[in-house]
């Protein structure tokens, strides 16, 4: 396939500090629907992850008014509110495919026509004009169809690696107990996984979690994804320095398959609220990174390893690893080129670092852009915060920016 996009969607939650329910059903929409993940499993009453308001496969966009859509068969906005999203998963002209995606429902005009959020949803150009015979659905950030908060709901991922031939791998999303929390994460590269149990013992990370990280009700994805990994970036619109990460899905690898078989990792931090500087350090934790923590297997398959971030390598040794802050970046703060630095994975044992790969599609520049500035000859990355740097689709980005 080829890479998908959030831009700038804003996530709501129907009950105040539940919106982290509303992210766990968001990741699962966008990897299954969008980004050609599938749904193999998951546990009982979980059905929130997947169910849906209402559906069709007649939609059209409206002539002269991108932010429209239509469909004339009966009346199926008829339940519909602002604030709800639609996923559009099918239908786009040749060419378009990348508008496929999740919108913010703005406005319902009436039982037949739907105002959408096209500036902070997918591509700020719309949905092109001529379009039709589009498949949808809808769904709400409310208890039907986001799942519950009894931290036992999960659903199960598997995406397709591609290093060494075709491979599938799992993943699986745990909403907790706190309604506010990112869901948890655990991530098997050899996908054997079957009736809510990892069942071969090379399997499994332990579960992975932004640690007592809250989602506020107001929230922002930037995100890109294809079947092989995804990418997330979360603002927090309630402080303006607060950001999230997510990746999940293969790196990457610097060896080949006979030494490194299915390298697929997973990695989700936050970054500190005082210092937008500071986002990229060397620690798997700490207030002061971006990168709070990382998880995957060995290449022998069975240990579960730690990684920490990092863009150069002074010397192997732990204390003079070079951090990734405003003050040590390679380049001036004047100048007009950006330049992109792959991000390394690299697994601590025993004091010693072994670099593993670099993030996909994931690299570190000039921290000095505004957030949310695509750059490049034709807008194809994004710089979201602090010097992360992303692929991106041409879009304009219009949140406030500073």
């Amino acid at each position: 396939m080829a890479d998908r996009f959030q831009n700038g969607l804003l996530l709501r939650s129907a009950t105040a500090s539940q919106c982290g329910r509303t992210f766990s059903r968001w990741l699962v929409e966008f990897a299954v629907q969008i980004c050609g993940w599938t749904l193999p499993e998951n546990s009982a009453g979980a059905g929130s992850y997947t169910n849906d308001l209402v559906s069709g496969s007649t939609g059209v966009s409206v002539t002269g008014e991108p932010q429209q859509f239509r469909d004339l068969t009966g009346t199926p906005f008829s339940g519909v509110s602002a604030n709800n999203y639609i996923t559009i998963f099918g239908g786009m002209p040749t060419g378009f495919e990348d508008r496929h995606g999740i919108y913010r429902i703005a406005n319902v005009i009436d039982d037949n026509n739907i105002e959408l959020d096209i500036r902070h949803s997918v591509h700020d150009a719309g949905i092109p004009d001529p379009a039709t015979s589009m498949d949808w659905k809808i769904w709400r950030a409310n208890a039907a169809d986001v799942p519950g908060s009894a931290g036992t709901e999960w659903a199960l991922l598997q995406g397709t690696g591609t290093q060494g031939g075709a491979y599938n791998f799992h993943v699986q999303v745990k909403q907790q107990a706190t309604d506010a929390h990112f869901p948890q994460f655990q991530i098997g590269p050899f996908a054997t996984f079957s009736g809510g149990v990892w069942t071969d013992g090379r399997n499994t990370t332990a579960f992975e979690s932004w640690v007592a990280s809250n989602l506020t009700d107001n929230s922002r994805i930037y995100a890109c994804g294809d079947s092989d990994r995804i990418i997330v970036a979360v603002r927090q619109m309630d402080n303006s320095l607060c950001w999230n990460f997510l990746y999940i899905g293969e790196m990457d690898a610097f060896y080949d398959n006979s030494v490194d078989p299915n390298p697929v990792m997973l990695w989700c931090g936050n970054n500190s609220t005082s210092d937008v500087t500071e986002l990229f350090g060397r620690q798997k934790s700490g207030s002061s990174t971006f990168w709070n923590s990382g998880r995957g297997l060995a290449a022998n398959d069975t240990t579960t390893l730690s990684y920490l971030a990092s863009y150069f390598q002074v010397s192997p040794g732990t204390g003079n690893l070079g951090w990734t802050t405003g003050t040590q970046r390679r380049w001036s703060a004047r100048s007009s080129r950006i330049y992109r630095q792959s991000l390394i994975a690299e697994s601590q044992t025993s004091g010693n670092m072994e670099m593993r790969g670099s993030l996909r599609g994931v690299w570190l520049g000039n921290n000095h852009l505004n957030r949310g500035t695509p750059f490049g000859r034709n807008s194809e990355f994004l710089h979201v915060v602090g010097g992360l740097i992303i692929p991106w689709n041409g879009s304009g980005v219009h949140e406030q920016r500073v």
